[in-house]
């Protein structure tokens, strides 16, 4: 199964590659020339691409506190302990795709000294540390698979003796249960979600209390996770799925989007902050109380976009900490007293996109030179670059835009060489497509479906807007240009074919013009009349825009 919530899915194998070897796409922040008043702001920390940075409440002084070091470890889940020296995380080490571990580690608020509190255990992993209060105790999830048989547990640890007690436990049953997510009261008590499929196969999620020696277990709020209570102990903000807003699917399951709400600690008086089409997570009060940091994709809810935003509890000045790619998650605010957590600005503030990507796949790419839309695209940016069979994939799945109603569709570019194919344009037959030249590559039109293959350099680029828009793939298409280079030429390469092809579709057509009938043709030349036919229609096609170069191909 895929995770709950998008801080926790977010520590899995994407995040570990890109958060790696990264190259720097967008511009870099310095360290130097911050605002004076800076030292005065609060500071967050946060995930984002396998490793834990930190920001100032206003958006500004993003720095880096940790680096797993490594293209098969992250690090997840950041929780500052009570007095703002250490940070505990969750460190996933990959050592296989069926063999994915984590622990529990503990670092200084500059990155140094790092040290695990829990063990690699195969067959179990652990997320979500938080402290406790006195900062003397650690809760976290565990979660444990023996055979055909899965528990998840909240756990606490003492950090002095090393001693754990498991407060709740929960087996996965016929409808899924598990439990996650644990936040302490002030007065010591345990918040967690627990997570089970309803009626519509979706997972619906419900805050529980317990103490922390495990007693008095009770309900608090159905529809309710991510639970975060106020400095004072009187309010708890949390996400709630109960507006039923949409879903956010994983690989084998959906679990409901969710809104920022606060209520009473007793869980009476609820107040709904957000309203959007998006997924809001992972709520995380403020030292003095005046915001509420949280995770959200609303300004591109099919897509990679996931930001940190910060609100006012009573739903006033929403604005954004973050944007760029790769997605951000999992906001904990550092509690230092006296540090204010104003966000220097409510809805639209500046927030020049930053982009963080990893290149290097299509950089090492050992074939024609690839293209690309640059860092962003018409408000689009670059969430994905991914290896494919003799090519690559890249995905603009996030927005620049701060608001949703101005972002475009989503647009995916992949490129493979025209060796790759077993057999060359097989489908230049069908009735719907339509065929060009622009920019010197040959062009075929998907019409109704809104895409469009062009042809370039020994590339087939195939470029698809979500919409189904084929306007948005014409754009696309003249704004590609060389990978890494931000200059769009005026003319893209020709088209080139592999010479084996254009040799076998001439003896076909030679064979026609002699011959005269296709199913004599397909006996002369021993192949079949399907394939004589498909042959003629695709010389056919291809005639107006010839002559085209030719290329050898590997013999597979």
């Amino acid at each position: 199964m895929s995770g709950r919530a998008p801080h926790t899915r977010a520590v899995g194998r994407r995040a570990a590659i890109l958060g790696t070897a990264s190259l720097l796409l967008g511009a870099t922040l310095a360290a130097a020339g911050q605002p004076a008043e800076a030292a005065d702001r609060a500071e967050l920390a946060f995930q984002n691409a396998g490793r834990i940075y930190a920001l100032q409440a206003d958006g500004s002084g993003r720095r880096l506190l940790t680096d797993p070091g490594s293209r098969r470890t992250s690090d997840a889940e950041p929780a500052w302990s009570p007095d703002g020296a250490v940070l505990a995380i969750s460190h996933q080490v990959e050592f296989s795709a069926e063999d994915v571990r984590s622990r529990i580690q503990l670092v200084q608020a500059d990155g140094s000294d790092r040290r695990s509190l829990t063990a690699l255990t195969r067959g179990g992993s652990v997320s979500s540390p938080r402290w406790s209060p006195d900062g003397q105790r650690l809760a976290f999830v565990r979660f444990k698979a023996r055979g055909e048989s899965y528990t998840s547990s909240i756990v606490v640890h003492e950090l002095r003796t090393g001693a754990q007690r498991t407060v709740a436990s929960q087996p996965l049953r016929s409808r899924f249960e598990s439990i996650a997510e644990p936040d302490w009261s002030p007065d010591g008590r345990i918040v967690y979600t627990r997570f089970e499929l309803d009626r519509r196969a979706d997972f619906r999620p419900s805050l529980y209390v317990v103490d922390a020696n495990g007693a008095s277990r009770r309900l608090l709020v159905r529809d309710g996770q991510s639970a975060d209570f106020s400095p004072d102990g009187s309010r708890i903000a949390f996400a709630s799925v109960r507006d039923r807003n949409g879903s956010t699917c994983g690989s084998d399951e959906c679990s409901r989007n969710g809104e920022i709400y606060v209520m009473d600690a007793s869980g009476a008086n609820r107040r709904r902050l957000t309203r959007n089409m998006g997924n809001d997570a992972g709520p995380r009060w403020s030292p003095d109380g005046d915001r509420i940091a949280f995770a959200s994709n609303r300004n591109f809810p099919d897509g990679d976009g996931f930001e940190l935003y910060s609100i006012m509890p009573d739903g006033g000045c929403l604005t954004w900490l973050t944007n760029g790619t790769p997605q951000s998650f999992s906001p904990d605010w550092r509690p230092v007293v006296g540090r204010s957590s104003d966000a220097g600005g409510c809805g639209a503030t500046p927030r020049p996109p930053l982009v963080e990507l990893d290149l290097g796949k299509a950089m090492r790419f050992k074939g024609p030179s690839l293209l690309w839309l640059g860092q962003s695209f018409r408000g689009l940016l670059l969430t994905d670059v991914t290896s494919v069979r003799q090519g690559v994939y890249l995905g603009y799945q996030d927005c620049a835009r701060f608001d949703p109603r101005s972002c475009p569709a989503g647009l995916q570019l992949t490129q493979t060489s025209v060796c790759a194919r077993d057999s060359y344009l097989p489908w230049l037959t069908t009735n719907f497509e339509r065929y060009s030249r622009r920019r010197g590559a040959f062009v075929v039109n998907f019409g109704a479906e809104g895409g469009l293959d062009a042809y370039t350099g020994g590339l087939e680029v195939s470029l698809r807007s979500e919409d189904g828009r084929a306007q948005a793939a014409r754009a696309a298409l003249q704004g590609l240009r060389p990978l890494g280079s931000p200059a769009r030429p005026s003319r893209l390469a020709p088209a080139v074919l592999p010479r084996q092809f254009v040799r076998e579709l001439r003896r076909v057509v030679v064979a026609h013009r002699r011959l005269g009938s296709a199913p004599v043709v397909a006996r002369q030349l021993g192949i079949s009349r399907a394939k004589v036919r498909r042959g003629l229609a695709i010389a056919k096609a291809l005639r107006p825009y010839g002559p085209f170069r030719t290329l050898r191909c590997p013999t597979r």
